[in-house]
């Protein structure tokens, strides 16, 4: 999905924006890697396309990729189906078309193979046949010593080095009490709908509602921010089936608003909460604020519920206020740093959930915005 919205771009004659939109692809492949993207069609279309600027630019893309991603041993074989429309644009009339798309053909045979690429020349017309198969000839020798080589097999031995069993009960056990737990979630979620009128979780207060409200109104400013949240995977599962609104619009409607701040409301404090979804954007920023300050000490919980806080970091994209949008993209920045150093790897998910709206925000009229 972010693919159809990035790629297109790079159409665009502008130095300046297939810089931008480069940029962005790069942030995006680096937290995810290139391995989601092959495995899609977007880059098939892309390769075919009848405009020069998007192909040099793809291809001088994906041959950088391709240099620097590490993948043992060899990339998806997906990447077979971008042939034809490389060799297509090894004979293009245009001279970036023609000059990204050699520099781009070892790198491709390298994974693909040589035998796989001399396949497909059979679909290519009969005039461009002799042409294609000299440049597999001319390239062949290049393409071998840039393949992956096949990292040697571990030996067979090392677990049946394990003397007892019994160190391997308990990591069974631990492994389905949390499968257990993330089962759980379709039921944990479906009790949080009818609840959502009282803010508290503790579900042990048998005290009169009056006096339970007054000790949550005592504990808001002493509680944390953010709370621990295991329940990730159950919400992708969940979107998945559709039982959660698929995280995709141009404008969002209420209904989005409302499904994110039930998911939310259990991971937060009553206080930060409040300020995630008052009217007020001067609370938006309290709550941006706070976020950016948490990162140090709160960065598994950020972990825990990313893909939630990138969600209504993305609603804020739509806000008008000019500090709002500049606080979100703060700390975007700031968070994504802690998340490299923590060598966090960015779920499709999260990428999903604000990569496009925050491609949108290139074409900012606020400059400050754009930068």
């Amino acid at each position: 999905e972010l693919m159809v919205l990035l790629v297109p771009l790079l159409a665009d004659s502008k130095k300046m924006i297939q810089t931008q939109v480069l940029d962005a692809m790069n942030v995006w492949i680096e937290h995810i890697t290139i391995r989601p993207l092959l495995t899609g069609e977007d880059l098939v279309a892309a390769s075919t396309d009848n405009n020069p600027n998007l192909r040099s630019c793809l291809y001088s893309w994906l041959t950088e990729q391709i240099k620097t991603t590490k993948v043992p041993p060899r990339l998806p074989k997906e990447l077979n189906l971008l042939v034809l429309g490389l060799y297509k644009s090894l004979e293009d009339r245009n001279p970036d078309v023609r000059k990204a798309a050699q520099a781009c053909l070892p790198y491709m045979m390298a994974h693909v193979g040589y035998s796989g690429m001399v396949e497909k020349v059979g679909s290519v017309d009969a005039k461009s046949k002799k042409t294609i198969q000299d440049f597999l000839e001319k390239y062949k020798e290049e393409a071998d010593a840039l393949a992956p080589k096949k990292p040697p097999p571990k030996p067979k031995a090392q677990p049946k080095d394990d003397p007892p069993p019994k160190k391997a009960a308990p990591t069974e056990s631990l492994k389905s009490s949390t499968v257990e737990e993330t089962d759980s979630g379709p039921e944990s979620a479906g009790s949080k709908r009818p609840a959502k009128k009282g803010v508290g979780k503790k579900p042990g207060g048998s005290a009169p509602p009056p006096s339970s409200k007054k000790k949550k109104g005592e504990e808001e400013d002493t509680d944390s921010p953010l709370k621990p949240n295991d329940k990730k995977q159950q919400r992708f599962k969940d979107e998945a089936a559709l039982k959660l609104l698929k995280w995709n619009f141009k404008v969002p409607r209420q209904e989005y608003f409302d499904q994110l701040q039930e998911l939310m409301e259990p991971m937060c404090s009553p206080t930060f909460f409040a300020k995630l979804f008052h009217a007020d954007f001067k609370q938006h920023n309290e709550a941006l604020k706070i976020l950016i300050n948490i990162i140090p000490t709160h960065l598994p919980e950020i972990k825990q519920s990313l893909d939630l806080l990138l969600k209504w970091i993305s609603l804020r994209f739509f806000d008008t206020n000019t500090s709002v949008l500049l606080a979100s993209l703060d700390w975007l920045s700031k968070c994504f740093t802690a998340l490299r150093e923590d060598d966090y790897i960015l779920l499709e998910q999260e990428a999903a959930a604000f990569m496009p709206y925050l491609i949108i925000k290139l074409g900012d009229s606020k400059e400050p915005v754009r930068k």
